[in-house]
This record gives structure tokens, sequence and C-alpha cells, in this order.
């Protein structure tokens, strides 16, 4: 019973920690602005412009990505343990003072991995729901076909991917790490658009 206690205390204390993470107005602002431009590009590149669909994205840029992603990546960097880990585990913790933090791998994987094929399906979904509310595309139709699409554009930015990610997570200050991800996250945007009709 203690050991299932314990286990409790520390998922709420991890949660609490992610939830505690501030969001700052540049953060905010940048979910604005360079989501729904990224995306207008693909969209000038592609040919055909939905104002509907710019505006979806915009709102999931300031509502979602815009809280989620910092607060990630400053979970990534304060979340920590008294005790170091063992067996294969303890290459992914730091020892700084008195605590055990994620280590520059560890960051860098975590960093990497929140932009999972579920993650990049949930874009895909967004970009497609002008379409889906307007009835020229089904749902359930599409979301298996999201699903594959985000699997295939995580496997083909992965290289790049996880060494931008590097820089971003372990080379950049805190307030700046957001808005140069959202920058990166746009030259994805225009390559998930693309990937859309050509994958």
């Amino acid at each position: 019973m203690k050991a299932a206690e314990s286990n409790q205390m520390q998922k709420r204390s991890i949660i609490q920690t992610y939830l505690s993470i501030p969001v700052s107005k540049t953060d905010k602002l940048s979910g604005w602005i360079l989501y729904p431009l990224s995306d207008g590009l693909a969209q000038l590149i592609l040919g055909d412009i939905s104002y509907l669909r710019i505006l979806f994205v915009a709102l999931l840029g300031r509502y979602v990505y815009a809280i989620e992603i910092p607060k990630w990546f400053g979970f990534l960097s304060v979340w920590h343990r008294t005790t170091m880990p063992t067996g294969l585990l303890r290459g992914f913790w730091v020892k700084t003072g008195e605590h055990y933090y994620f280590n520059w791998l560890s960051k860098t994987i975590g960093a990497t991995l929140w932009f999972n094929p579920l993650w990049i399906a949930r874009h895909m979904l967004v970009l497609e729901l002008a379409n889906i509310v307007s009835g020229k595309t089904n749902f359930f139709t599409f979301l298996p076909q999201a699903l594959h699409l985000g699997t295939v554009s995580f496997i083909g930015q992965f290289p790049v991917a996880i060494i931008v990610n590097y820089i971003i997570i372990c080379r950049l200050p805190d307030r700046s790490r957001f808005i140069w991800s959202s920058v990166f996250s746009g030259i994805l945007a225009i390559y998930y658009a693309v990937g859309k009709v050509y994958f």
C-alpha cells in the first residue's frame, strides 16, 4: 500500500510541476502569429487558401501549443528527484546541487518525442477541420490517414528534429525556446501540409 501511495504522490507531483510552469505573453503572442503564418505560407505553396483553416490554426497555436509546449520544455528543465536511478536509467540524469535532473540526452529525447505521431496527427486533423466542418471530408475516414501521415512525417523529420530540439532545449535560454520551437514547427507545418498532399 505504501508503494502505491508513493507512486500516486509522485504522479501528482509530476502533474503539479507541469501545471505550475508559467506561460509568458511572448509565448502566447508567438502562438497567435507564427503557426497561422507558417500554415498560410504552406497553403500559398499548395495554391489553395482557406481563411477558416488559418483561424483554426491560430486558435490551436494560441490556446494549445503556446501553453503545452512551454510547459513541457519547462518541465524537462525543472523536474528532479532526490535519488539517482539505478541501472541504465543512470545515463539520463545529472546531479546538480542536492538533486538529480534530466541531462541533455533526456531533455533532447523528451523534447523530440513530445512532437510524436499522435501530436502530428492532431495537427493534421486541425488542418483538415475546415473541410470536416463544411462536410467535404469525413472525420472517421480521415482519422486513419492522419495517423498514417503523422507516423510518416515523424519518421521523416526525426534526424533533423532531434538535432534542432537539442539546440532549443539545451542551448537556448528558457524565454526564447518556444519562439524558436515555433519557427521550427512552422517549417515543419509546411512540411506537414505538403506531406498531407504528397505522402
